[in-house]
């Protein structure tokens, strides 16, 4: 007699992924349907993308075709599933992307790209699930998680006012020298040359901005009052912060501005027709 025996083909895709800089595969050998040890993450700056490799592996013992279903992007995010340079994002997030029969112990790959907006928001995050079945056995899954936070951006923007023109200047203009972001003013008899000075966070993070100059040259007096309501005149004197180690605002949410203003006023003695400059200059904290 003669016993023949056969093994019962078995089904199991093991997807794993790392990511783009990386060697070494996060979740082989892990199979589970909730993503548990099967998480990588990654951080990319507004507008830049993170790219993750994703291995999907047959760890079944018969050949067998892997379908992968992943996220959709959402607001503020845009995410492509990319095969050797062919977008497949239509498949993945729609029905599926199926691969061709993969042999037992044999894997094929793909590329996740994640890109936070230019305007998103620093410390904002985004899961991407993705779910490798096999086309064989219904149940048969895996699940792997990409998890890409939005680096911060810090940028303080200094704009001023000389009370004349239609409105600030420097807006959107950020340099050291102050190119493009300059007012002047005659300096009336015993009274001084006022500026409003506007000191915007245009980062996507909350930040705190110190504000420091190098103080009045020969001649000439500063003062800088901080102003908290427009309608009322300002009365906290903050000139010896300015002109010292600097003055640094409150926690500043994203677009929120602090306001200072700054009087530049010449000494008795000083001669007329005498042109004097202040730099101000605004730093993240």
């Amino acid at each position: 007699v003669r016993a023949a025996t056969v093994r019962e083909p078995e089904y199991q895709p093991d997807a794993s992924l790392r990511r783009g800089a990386d060697a070494v595969f996060v979740g082989e050998g892990i199979v589970n349907a909730d993503g548990s040890g099967q998480q990588v993450g990654d951080t990319a700056q507004p507008g830049a993308t993170a790219t993750f490799r994703v291995r999907l592996g047959n760890a079944g013992n018969a050949a067998d075709a892997l379908r992968v279903r992943g996220a959709a992007a959402r607001s503020g995010w845009t995410v492509r599933y990319v095969l050797a340079g062919a977008d497949i994002t239509a498949d993945v997030v729609g029905a599926g992307w199926v691969t061709p029969a993969v042999p037992a112990g044999g894997s094929a790959e793909l590329d996740l790209q994640v890109t936070p907006a230019a305007d998103q928001d620093g410390a904002a995050t985004l899961d991407v699930t993705l779910t490798a079945l096999s086309e064989t056995t219904a149940g048969q899954v895996d699940v792997v998680i990409a998890n890409v936070t939005c680096g911060a951006v810090y940028r303080p923007d200094a704009l001023i006012h000389n009370g004349g023109a239609p409105d600030y200047v420097g807006d959107g203009i950020y340099n050291e020298n102050a190119a493009g972001q300059m007012q002047e003013q005659v300096a009336p008899d015993g009274t001084g040359a006022v500026y409003e000075l506007k000191f915007e966070n245009d980062g996507n993070s909350p930040d705190r901005l110190r504000v420091s100059t190098a103080g009045a040259p020969t001649g000439w007096r500063l003062r800088c009052m901080l102003r908290t309501d427009d309608s009322t005149p300002p009365t906290v004197d903050v000139t010896a912060d300015v002109t010292g180690a600097g003055w640094v605002s409150t926690l500043l949410q994203r677009n929120e501005a602090a306001k200072l203003v700054l009087t530049v006023t010449p000494d008795e003695l000083t001669l007329t027709d005498v042109e004097v400059s202040v730099l101000v200059r605004v730093q993240s904290q």
